[in-house]
């Protein structure tokens, strides 16, 4: 059930999917309807000069996008050949569980109506701050801003936990700090004196031992600061090592200030920086005695006013730098998007988050909006995932008893691919497979999680299926993905050339990935899957290579709107290969074959396919992961 506040948004919302043209899997499968492809994709292979690919000649087809659209839609998506703007999001380290509660209705001024799905959590619980984490990454933020109250505080405690998960867990994201007036309202206790302790502090516990994870604007570490710092001694001048931003203070604003009338009018500050915000109400501070403001902006989200901003900035794309989006997690103003039971309706609220993710997308050129192809089930895909959990936080691999995998729990890749996907729809699963992964290890295996780490993937190395702990209370046995010793011919095998192509995007070498793609990985396409070696041997095409595919396309057809538009074609074949796979389950079979020309679909569902199919369709994983590549990264 949704609010009426909900639905008014969720009609607007489906309203600007058709003006855009059916953007992003917010939809479900419809009936099939057969019709003929109308183009074949020619290319070039290792083996031979041009190879013409037979398609697939079924699509289903449950929209339809005019020329018209179609072309709007492409000029919204290709404008520019410059980067993205960078998209980060205010960030609130300052809750606790702790007898007393921080910030969880512990007083008069720090009220909340709404309780994130994760549960009142701790800010500086590393399982609770990884999902979070993780659910940023996959909706295409490329940084946190973080909200700082000194030295020694609550947040600065959390602060370190979060820059080590970053460092270690999270490649992804980026983080810049923002300083409060922890000293008060009186603009005179932010002295020079107090600038050169804090920024040498920050300097020596977060800039220098993480200047790779560390903000930069001008080249110079980013420090923003909230009013009234600054209205007394400018540090701007005095600290030029630094690109010091005062909020609401003169240089950037918090939230939307000046658009009371909800038109989503915004105002490009300096740097080219926005600031996005879904909704503001303090009437329950207001009722409480701890405000005398009552600010209350599309409280119950029923006038569009978040959508209005995005379109705002989407028709201003190229006139803006950096969007941020007031707030990640900031409860008390319930500016928040980080899912979460409304309290004022008791349901459940993933709306802001996804709609998040959906406009991310068409601000970083998603090619997938091209697509008219509609694929597997994501609500279906997500009850499949939330169904494999088992007693140990880890996801059993296939619900078919027949299969070996019934009984096994797999950490790196299974584990970590579904991760992010249980962040998105389920966070206290995904708490709860961050433990588990963190109990059994074998967290990173440098291959299978290079789609979800953004880390250099070893593609030549061979692996093994190692067992690594008992859980017979559970019914399953925890196994281990680790890379072996031994080399193999990488370029036999589709997925290792997929991930052959993410090291290659991530190194900046943009050109060697589209050869890879266009020559090594494509010349494996025969027209229904893609025949490798493991194919030969098995005699049937494996579904996850063709999510894999998919994945490469829309990271590469980010950077280069020819590469999309040229090989768009093929992607709704892939699209349309994933829907056909998804079982009754909701997850998506391992594996596929022809009989007399005809794909027969079969083999099991498990959780590595689904989860990497969800990761090509439904997250942005790919557009971060180019668009964080070097030459196009701030």
């Amino acid at each position: 059930m949704t609010s009426r506040g909900e639905r008014a948004l969720w009609a607007a919302v489906i309203v600007l999917l058709v003006v855009l043209g059916g953007i992003l899997a917010l939809q479900q499968r419809g009936p099939m309807k057969t019709i003929t492809v109308p183009t074949t994709v020619t290319h070039t292979t290792t083996q031979t000069t041009t190879e013409t690919l037979t398609h697939i000649t079924t699509l289903t087809e449950t929209t339809t996008v005019t020329t018209t659209v179609t072309r709007t839609l492409r000029e919204r998506l290709v404008p520019a050949t410059t980067r993205p703007p960078l998209v980060l999001a205010y960030t609130y380290l300052w809750y606790g569980v702790d007898r007393p509660e921080r910030h969880w209705n512990d007083s008069p001024v720090t009220l909340v109506v709404d309780k994130p799905l994760l549960g009142y959590y701790n800010s500086s619980d590393p399982r609770a701050l990884e999902v979070q984490l993780r659910q940023l990454e996959a909706a295409g933020f490329d940084g946190v801003i973080v909200s700082w109250w000194g030295q020694g505080s609550p947040s600065d405690r959390a602060l370190r936990v979060l820059v080590e998960l970053l460092e270690t867990r999270v490649a992804g994201l980026r983080f810049a700090v923002m300083v409060e007036p922890y000293r008060g309202e009186d603009p005179d206790a932010y002295t020079e004196e107090w600038w050169r302790n804090v920024l040498g502090y920050l300097e020596k516990n977060y800039i220098a031992p993480h200047r790779d994870k560390y903000l930069h604007l001008q080249g110079k570490p980013l420090i923003l600061a909230y009013s009234p710092i600054g209205s007394s001694f400018d540090p701007r001048q005095a600290f030029s090592g630094y690109t010091i931003r005062l909020v609401d203070g003169g240089d950037w604003y918090l939230w939307p200030h000046n658009d009371a009338g909800l038109a989503g009018a915004l105002t490009i500050a300096r740097d080219g920086y926005v600031a996005l915000a879904p909704r503001i109400d303090t009437s329950h501070m207001v009722e409480a005695g701890a405000e005398k403001e009552n600010i209350t902006l599309d409280p119950d989200l029923s006038k569009g006013w978040y959508i209005n901003q995005w379109l705002w900035v989407l028709g201003r794309r190229g006139n803006i730098s950096i969007v941020a989006i007031y707030s990640w997690n900031e409860y008390h103003e319930r500016s928040q998007i980080e899912p979460h039971i409304d309290g004022k309706t008791g349901e459940e609220n993933r709306l802001l988050y996804d709609l998040t993710r959906i406009f991310i997308a068409v601000l970083k050129q998603d090619p997938l909006l091209l697509v008219g192809t509609t694929g597997p089930s994501r609500a279906l895909m997500e009850e499949f995932m939330a169904s494999m959990a088992t007693c140990t936080g880890l996801l059993r691999a296939t619900p078919h008893p027949g299969y070996t995998d019934h009984r096994r729990a797999y950490l790196a890749g299974d584990g970590v691919l579904a991760l992010p996907v249980l962040s998105i729809f389920s966070p206290k699963l995904a708490a709860a497979l961050v433990e588990a992964l963190w109990r059994y290890g074998y967290y990173n295996n440098g291959i299978h999680t290079a789609p979800v780490l953004g880390s250099s993937a070893n593609y030549t190395r061979n692996t093994s299926d190692i067992p690594v702990a008992e859980a017979p209370e559970c019914d399953v046995e925890i196994y281990a993905t680790v890379a072996r010793k031994e080399h193999l011919e990488w370029w036999k095998y589709a997925d290792r050339i997929v991930y052959a192509i993410i090291n290659k995007t991530l190194e900046g070498s943009i050109e060697e990935a589209e050869k890879l793609f266009k020559q090594t990985l494509l010349g494996l396409w025969d027209g229904y899957g893609f025949n490798d070696s493991a194919a030969n041997d098995r005699g049937c095409y494996d579904t996850y290579k063709v999510a894999l595919a998919l994945y490469a396309y829309r990271m590469l057809g980010a950077l280069d709107p020819d590469f999309a538009a040229k090989y768009r074609g093929l992607a709704e074949i892939w699209v349309e290969i994933l829907a056909k796979v998804q079982d009754p389950h909701g997850g998506l079979l391992t594996d596929y074959w022809v009989e007399e020309g005809e794909p027969v679909f079969g083999g099991a569902c498990n959780v590595e396919t689904t989860a990497i199919a969800y990761l090509a369709l439904y997250t942005n994983y790919p557009l971060l992961l180019a668009w964080s590549s070097p030459g196009q990264s701030w």
